[in-house]
């Protein structure tokens, strides 16, 4: 999980009981703090969905149609390599931002790489029973 820059959930967890928080199982547990993890998907009461979803406009497509085929490769190349190799993305991720919180994307991206595609026959299909 990486939250807008200056904020931190675990900031908010530690301040607060709560009975339930949207993130920060892997901050929680970085920190001491006791955490229970509960996939949105086995909650009944929270339809599971999928992430992340990307979104343009039909003129931003009709205008630029490369630019969009060539971020949707990268973005497809880098969900699929992330899956592959959750500790060299880490890496990849903390080179990229150094102020990023490195011990909690190393954490993080073992579990969350895991459902990068999930029971998807390739990154970025869906299904319509989900």
């Amino acid at each position: 999980m990486l939250t807008r820059p200056g904020y931190r959930s675990a900031h908010v967890i530690s301040g607060f009981r709560l009975g339930l928080c949207w993130v920060g199982g892997v901050e929680a547990a970085l920190r001491g703090l006791d955490a229970t993890l509960i996939r949105i998907g086995d909650w009944p009461v929270v339809p599971d969905y999928y992430t992340p979803c990307l979104i343009t406009s039909e003129a931003t497509i009709a205008a630029r149609p490369e630019t969009v085929r060539a971020f949707m490769h990268a973005v497809n190349k880098g969900y699929r390599e992330a899956a592959a190799d959750p500790a060299e993305a880490a890496e990849l991720l903390i080179a990229a931002d150094p102020t990023a919180p490195a011990a909690l994307i190393r954490a993080s991206q073992p579990i969350v790489s895991a459902w990068y595609q999930a029971e998807a026959p390739r990154w970025g299909e869906q299904t319509l029973a989900r």
